[in-house]
């Protein structure tokens, strides 16, 4: 069977256009508040920082350092010190042993 690169062409555009179309109902169909979460010019890096830089919540701040260092590499100096910072806070949270 031979196909026609007109036939081939056809079906690549028809596929096209109906994979544009689904992904329009998806976004027209979902609640508007949410639609920000599926694009963003902001890389990880950027906004694990500014998750650490922009909380005031310490449980937030904290989860910046279980992902990769390079995630955090430009923002270390303030981490270093706002942990120094927490630390005496947190040892007096704990019993003594």
């Amino acid at each position: 069977m031979v196909l026609d690169a007109t036939h081939v062409y056809g079906t690549i555009g028809g596929i096209f256009v109906l994979q544009v179309a689904t992904f329009i109902y998806f976004l027209s169909s979902i609640d508007p508040k949410y639609i920000k979460t599926f694009y963003s010019m902001q890389s990880s890096n950027d906004y694990a920082r500014r998750i650490f830089l922009d909380k005031d919540e310490d449980e937030r701040k904290i989860v910046i350092f279980e992902d990769n260092r390079n995630k955090w590499k430009k923002i270390e100096a303030g981490g270093v010190k706002w942990v120094g910072e927490k630390i005496p806070e947190w040892n007096e949270e704990q019993p003594d042993c």
